[in-house]
């Protein structure tokens, strides 16, 4: 380590010198390696299992482990969704971290530019019902939901759960594009045949507007509002029950990334945050090519 400089004779410099660690805790910080830490999983109470295994099941969350913490019942619930295919046009691939646990040799960063995929895992712990209370003196016979933070904007600690969600809706964009395409080629068959058989009586028909429907439908940009209205339709159609909606999607500029963010609710009332990456504005400043999404991206607030 080279030698530090003698301290300036100002007493503001020598202030500031007083403050700055000594030459042997220097060396050691720079000869201390980086700390591997990632995270392992989030953890949220809920008042039935069942009730949240349900809701986070629409997210694609399946149960990897039960076990007990003390008491209660827990659970370790595992996004199952596959890994995302990898980018030619970048030349990087995609790496499993470990196993169930995300362990073993295969932590971290690929060779070749290829980058780890670690498993999004949330832990569930039910609160006991004795402890729980909501029909005793305490609970006052009402359902016990967690806090709400976006209308209790001073509370401190973990505020939310943010779930990325672009490659599931890059996938249901391409979807609806391919189911689009096909119906299109469908109608523009039968409109075709028609056409030839009634070639005599009009030899210009004119395009029905099922067809231009179909046609815009096939062009029209997928975001996340659309991918919500089908998440909303999943839970309605296999629980019966109605997603809340904190706060509706918009766009958001962070650093130099444009981001599509919502807010949800979970079964218990805990906060979700989901976003999705892939964002594409129009020159008006909407989403992608029909304008919608609040009107363009907010900017990052600089803190002072």
């Amino acid at each position: 380590v080279p030698p530090l400089p003698p301290p300036p004779s100002s007493s503001s410099s020598s202030i500031s010198s007083s403050l700055s660690p000594p030459p042997a805790a220097a060396a050691a910080a720079a000869a201390f390696p980086p700390v591997p830490v990632r995270s392992h999983h989030a953890c949220v109470k809920t008042r039935s299992m069942e009730m949240a295994l349900a809701f986070y099941s629409l997210l694609g969350y399946t149960p990897e482990a039960k076990f007990r913490a003390g008491p209660a019942r827990a659970a370790w619930l595992t996004n199952a969704s596959p890994p995302p295919a990898p980018d030619e046009k970048k030349g990087g691939g995609v790496v499993v971290v470990g196993g169930e646990d995300g362990e073993g040799p295969g932590a971290g960063a690929g060779a070749g530019g290829s980058r780890a995929v670690v498993p999004s895992r949330i832990e569930i712990i039910e609160v006991p019902p004795e402890i729980l209370d909501e029909s005793g003196e305490r609970g006052a016979g009402a359902t016990k939901r967690a806090a709400d933070r976006l209308a209790n904007p001073a509370l401190l600690g973990l505020d939310h759960l943010c779930l990325d969600v672009t490659s599931s809706v890059s996938k249901s964009r391409l979807d609806a594009r391919s189911e689009s395409a096909i119906a299109e080629a469908d109608e523009g068959g039968g409109e075709e045949s028609e056409s030839e058989s009634e070639s005599e009586k009009s030899p210009s028909p004119s395009p029905s507007p099922s067809s231009s429907l179909s046609s815009t439908t096939a062009h029209r940009y997928y975001g996340l509002s659309d991918w919500m209205d089908d998440l909303q339709s999943a839970s309605d159609a296999k629980f019966g029950k109605t997603l809340r909606v904190a706060l509706a999607p918009r766009v958001k500029r962070i650093g130099r990334s444009l981001i599509e963010m919502a807010y949800i609710y979970d079964a218990d009332g805990a906060l979700l945050e989901l976003i999705n990456c892939d964002v594409r504005l129009t020159k008006e400043g909407g989403v992608g090519g029909d304008g919608s999404g609040g009107g363009g991206a907010e900017e990052e607030e600089e803190e002072s």
